[in-house]
């Protein structure tokens, strides 16, 4: 059970920061900053 938790808190971590990383991209690109 504790390593299911763990792969679920990974995956959940990797979303998180592939979602940051979409709106950045398009934060970048509306704004032209990058």
């Amino acid at each position: 059970m504790k390593k299911l938790r763990w792969v679920l808190l990974i995956v959940i971590i990797a979303g998180c920061l592939l979602l940051w990383t979409q709106m950045l991209n398009v934060m970048c690109d509306q704004d032209g900053l990058c």
